[in-house]
């Protein structure tokens, strides 16, 4: 398994994501509706990055894992954006 360290490389080398472009090539798309500026800012701050696209993938561009995504989760239901799972 990739370190964490070299899984945010991977991602700063613009691994192509989702929309078949590097992160670094695709064109940034700014949150349009409040609930995409707040997951947005979440997940900056979880990441620690500049900035998130609302189109960036999770996993390819973010070097994201799934520990990440429990604690983005986690501040997700902290700011009571959605309910929690059942």
């Amino acid at each position: 398994m990739p370190s964490k360290s070299s899984r945010h490389e991977h991602a700063a080398r613009g691994h192509p994501g989702a929309a078949g472009a590097p992160a670094s090539v695709r064109e940034h798309v700014t949150p349009s509706t409040p609930t995409e500026r707040l997951l947005c800012e979440v997940l900056t701050d979880i990441v620690h990055a500049e900035r998130v696209s609302v189109e960036s993938n999770f996993f390819d561009d973010l070097g994201a894992d799934s520990m990440v995504m429990a604690h983005f989760c986690a501040r997700v239901r902290k700011r009571g954006i959605c309910p929690r799972c059942p």
